[in-house]
């Protein structure tokens, strides 16, 4: 055991920010994370929790199966998935947030929750969601609050797809959801993105009779006309280098 945790500990100062394994316990750089056995789970002090294998859980209701209680929280599903196992419709919450600020989801996939990733209030801030899927959700990821980034996920054969208030959505793909693709209500970006085959529509950028200053840039859509919607009345949505047009 000695050997194997030298050797772990070699590894760590060898690949400097890389995360290494260690019988089951999961070194990072400055400390050891807290690994996430059972759902439901809730999360109440800041710092660095992972996924060590795949988590299901059968829910109904408001009930959610990761409530983060605390800011400055890092969670990381190492590539497996978080998946509600309720026969009838998609219920609960994935991942549930209220009002926290600096919470970092990333590395997998999340299925069939009524929301996938939940933000409900407006002082949320600052959160960060990369590579992740999200499938079979009714809203796929749904964050209010402010200086969000959501990047490269993918978000398909949702109700909603990823939606947030402010800031930057990145590289994402949006496709076979009900309603909209990707939308962004309040001041941010929209860059590289790629949106298709959703019902309602593939983008909405801003607010109803709303001033916002949203910046839309190298993204892709397909299947509707247009592709990109502003709500009426909505100012200071500049978009360039669109594949389709706007109203």
């Amino acid at each position: 055991m000695k050997k194997i945790m030298c050797l772990a500990f070699m590894m760590a100062l060898i690949f400097g920010g890389s995360s290494v394994w260690a019988e089951g316990v999961y070194l990072q750089p400055g400390g050891v994370g807290t690994k996430i056995t059972s759902l439901p789970y809730t999360i109440n002090q800041p710092g660095y929790y992972y996924f060590g294998g795949n988590l299901a859980v059968s829910l109904t209701g408001n009930n959610a199966a990761i409530t983060v209680n605390a800011n400055n929280v890092t969670l990381d599903l190492m590539g497996f998935s978080l998946s509600n196992t309720y026969a009838s419709s998609p219920a609960g919450y994935g991942i549930r947030m209220i009002g926290r600020t600096n919470v970092e989801i990333r590395n997998g996939t999340i299925v069939k929750f009524q929301e996938g990733i939940w933000e409900s209030s407006t002082s949320g801030a600052n959160h960060v969601l990369s590579n992740l899927r999200l499938n079979n959700c009714s809203d796929a990821i749904f964050l209010q609050g402010k200086n969000h980034l959501v990047k490269n996920c993918t978000a398909s054969n949702n109700y909603f797809g990823i939606a947030i208030n402010s800031g930057t959505i990145s590289n994402c793909v949006a496709c076979d959801n009900t309603n909209i693709g990707i939308r962004l209500t309040g001041a941010g970006s929209v860059l590289g993105n790629i949106a298709y085959n959703n019902t309602t529509r593939n983008f909405s950028l801003g607010t109803a009779s709303t001033a916002t200053n949203i910046m839309v840039n190298r993204n892709s859509a397909s299947g509707l006309t247009p592709d990109y919607y502003k709500p009426t009345g909505s100012t200071g949505v500049v978009i360039s280098e669109l594949n389709a047009g706007t109203r």
